[in-house]
């Protein structure tokens, strides 16, 4: 398969196995032939994160990408998978038949398997400006619904340092 100058080859590693594939950095070049797409133009800039918050308290707060998810219906594993891999973090999880995805470990901190802690995902609540703890699956978290932002937090850690996201002006919505 050949690529183009904006394209680079991203490695994926989970518990089946590990996989590769190919990411356009410069996404604007498919919206060429859509002028009629005036609505998903404006989110283009929109802002997403995904904030994690370790056992041991440590934090990241990732940077997600709005032109990354699907038009329509982007849930928070969506934003989880692709902001997790733009900025090279690993993460493990399975999938349950029923329940869906399920993070099982980030950038190499698994939970263990005697359930003394787990990953919990919260939500951004832009009312309080707080986050709060998901009462949904990270599949049916729906983006720019629900919320614009989601947190991992190892349920032993400390949330007040679970980081907050970052407000940037280039939208209105709330």
């Amino acid at each position: 398969v050949g690529i183009s100058n904006n394209e680079t080859l991203h490695s994926y590693d989970s518990d089946w196995g590990n996989y590769d594939f190919w990411v356009n950095w410069e996404g604007d070049d498919h919206h060429d032939d859509h002028g009629d797409h005036d609505e998903h133009d404006d989110n283009s800039d929109m802002s997403h994160q995904v904030a994690i918050l370790y056992p041991d308290n440590s934090t990241a707060l990732l940077d997600g990408s709005h032109d990354m998810l699907p038009e329509e219906n982007a849930t928070g594993w969506n934003l989880t998978e692709t902001t997790m891999s733009m900025n090279d973090v690993a993460l493990n999880y399975s999938v349950h038949e029923q329940y869906g995805h399920s993070v099982t470990g980030i950038n190499g901190v698994d939970s263990p398997s005697d359930w003394s802690w787990w990953w919990s995902l919260y939500i951004w609540n832009e009312t309080n400006s707080s986050w709060d703890l998901s009462d949904v699956g990270v599949d049916d978290v729906m983006i720019m619904q629900h919320t614009d932002h989601v947190a991992w937090a190892a349920s032993n850690a400390n949330l007040s340092m679970l980081p907050t996201p970052d407000h940037h002006d280039d939208h209105d919505e709330h």
